[in-house]
């Protein structure tokens, strides 16, 4: 029991005992010689009358409320009581252009507050509409500097020169990059992924050349979970690239990775 609910309980108990004496003492004639008051009876009781009354109707206007905030909260959590009895939400998207812009959605989201990425399968050669998007999203993102963006790559020529993009457009503060110097030729096929807070994970389907490329959204505690760890496991493995020393760091990296970007 609240103290508001304890309070109303004294009121109402006291207005209760008090019209419970008057009422007896007028019924014995006790006031009888206390004109003032005898006088003032059917005001004392519509006094009462409306006290109770006044009580009845606030306590009915909580229960109302009561009521509208549990709806309330049943329509705030439907859709996710019937993910959870329905079991894991999945969304597959069949083309690179669909999972490119299923990213830039998701990255341009101002809910979003953590990425991390790990691009360790072959970069795609996609160069259209969705690209853009997907690239003009990660730009804004980074510029309004309110994500941060942890990204594992293993990288070629065109991946390199993307991130060379990133790092050299100023906004790059919230941008952590860890790479791997691999051949793609001398290693076990390996995934791309993105994770979305602790949300969602995107995986981008290992394919063999010449394949068409294929996403899926997977949104469930226990798969995002797993896919963390995983990043975690890529992310200790890898080297940091120093943002202190730009310059040293990209000289570093193109000559261990034996190809040159001219700067952009």
């Amino acid at each position: 029991m609240t103290m508001k609910d304890k309070i109303e309980k004294l009121v109402l108990g006291l207005t209760a005992l008090a019209s419970l004496g008057v009422a007896l003492l007028d019924l014995f004639g006790a006031l009888d010689n206390v004109s003032w008051l005898s006088e003032r009876i059917p005001t004392i009781s519509l006094l009462v009358i409306s006290t109770i009354t006044i009580y009845m109707i606030l306590e009915r206007e909580e229960e109302k409320q009561d009521l509208k905030n549990i709806e309330q909260k049943i329509n705030d959590n439907a859709d996710k009581l019937l993910k959870a009895l329905s079991g894991v939400d999945v969304t597959v998207m069949k083309t690179t252009e669909e999972g490119f812009n299923y990213l830039a959605k998701r990255y341009s989201d101002p809910q979003t507050t953590h990425i991390h990425q790990a691009a360790t399968a072959p970069s795609t050669n996609l160069r259209n509409s969705a690209d853009k998007r997907y690239r003009q999203a990660i730009t804004r993102m980074l510029k309004h500097g309110k994500v941060r963006y942890t990204y594992v790559a293993v990288f070629d020529e065109s991946r390199w020169s993307r991130t060379k993009e990133i790092l050299m457009g100023g906004d790059s503060h919230n941008f952590y990059v860890n790479y791997y110097s691999l051949d793609y030729n001398s290693t076990v096929p390996p995934l791309s992924f993105v994770i979305i807070d602790s949300d969602e994970v995107i995986v981008r389907y290992p394919y063999a050349p010449g394949e068409t490329e294929m996403f899926v959204s997977i949104k469930h505690a226990d798969a995002v979970g797993l896919f963390y760890r995983y990043f975690t496991v890529l992310l200790n493995g890898s080297t940091t690239l120093d943002k202190t020393q730009i310059e040293k760091e990209i000289e570093k990296i193109e000559k261990k990775l034996n190809f040159h970007v001219t700067k952009q």
